[in-house]
């Protein structure tokens, strides 16, 4: 079975996000327009190596085995980041202002595409879960982005891999950093946001992916807690948006995400996805016809998907069966189960259809 393309696409549906080469070439494209000089070579090594370390071929990591912090996630934080530094850059001319000089800008895609990376195992941890990790894991995303650095040409820089940190939640930014590091920090972790509220299939991956990261750290899966069950985690999560995660991009971001706006000369792509698929009240959810989703059509590397709890957790009677189902909303989904998995097509329909360009 065959997934169309936009499954696997970023939200102006031109970047295969399952393809680090493309990634990288948008990328290049995005920065050469403001920062002509910049360092192609250590780009193009470090969307390399991030692919190698979430599929387990980089030295002294596992596989990736949590399937909403993916690998297509990292190349659409970093895509995102780009596009934020573009418009960064844009607005900061027009007001008159010094723009982020070139190092800072490719620092900061960098940072953007190995934010997660401290999820990943080490060779000793095969016995964890990646997601259990959670808590941990952008501080150890720091230890390893301050050695990475250290080897390339950006290694001037390596200290400054502590602004992942921003990327966690309850982090508060110091309000003495140097202005490049704040308008940085600002821009990463709206990067980090806008790339998954923006991913098409954000709320069934809140449902299936992410209810299985939160499970590992004891947040979901219980009756004592906050997301008993994928269904009120799913019921939530609009709630989460206008509540804690616009206000952080608000008061610790400085509304840095209005920059992707500046990028695509306005109204931007990822506003315009996140706006529509959270526009659903609470209570009509359930109308909106959410099955089981589990499928490759939300994995950015097939791979990911031969073992694990993925697996595991959706297998279920070997009865073969298909239906359609027709949901109200943007997508259309087509269910079956084949060899006791489940396995899933996607459609887009109605505003998925809209087109946006680079600017």
């Amino acid at each position: 079975m065959q997934e169309p393309r936009h499954a696997h696409t970023d939200p102006t549906e031109t970047v295969d996000l399952s393809s680090p080469y493309e990634v990288q070439t948008r990328i290049g494209l995005i920065l050469k327009r403001v920062w002509p000089d910049y360092d192609h070579e250590t780009l193009a090594h470090a969307i390399d190596d991030v692919a190698r370390a979430f599929r387990g071929d980089y030295p002294g990591l596992l596989r990736c085995d949590t399937f909403y912090h993916d690998l297509r996630h990292a190349l659409d934080a970093g895509l995102a980041m780009a596009r934020l530094l573009d418009g960064h850059a844009r607005a900061t001319r027009e007001a008159g202002g010094p723009i982020i000089d070139t190092d800072h800008a490719l620092l900061g895609v960098l940072l953007a595409l190995y934010h997660d990376i401290g999820l990943l195992r080490r060779d000793d941890e095969a016995h964890l879960q990646g997601a259990s990790l959670t808590p941990v894991h952008e501080r150890r995303g720091v230890g390893f982005m301050t050695g990475y650095l250290s080897k390339t040409p950006l290694g001037h820089l390596a200290e400054k891999a502590e602004l992942i940190m921003v990327t966690r939640l309850d982090y508060h930014m110091p309000r003495n950093m140097p202005p490049v590091d704040d308008a940085l920090a600002c821009l990463l972790g709206s990067s980090d946001l806008m790339a998954q509220l923006a991913d098409r299939n954000y709320l069934e991956k809140c449902r299936e992916f992410l209810f299985i990261e939160f499970s590992a750290i004891g947040i979901a899966g219980s009756s004592d807690g906050p997301y008993p069950t994928p269904e009120i985690l799913l019921k939530k999560t609009p709630a989460f948006y206008t509540g804690l995660l616009r206000q952080r991009i608000h008061d610790e971001y400085g509304d840095a995400d209005r920059f992707m706006a500046a990028h695509f000369e306005g109204t931007d792509p990822y506003t315009a996805l996140d706006r529509a698929q959270l526009q659903f009240p609470a209570e009509d959810f359930d109308r909106r016809g959410f099955q089981s989703v589990a499928s490759a059509a939300f994995a950015s590397d097939r791979r990911q998907l031969t073992d694990g709890l993925f697996v595991r957790r959706h297998q279920g009677d070997d009865v073969r069966r298909r239906e359609r189902l027709r949901v109200k909303g943007p997508i259309a989904i087509r269910i079956g189960h084949t060899g006791g998995h489940q396995i899933l097509e996607i459609e887009q329909v109605g505003v998925h259809q809209m087109r946006w360009r680079d600017a």
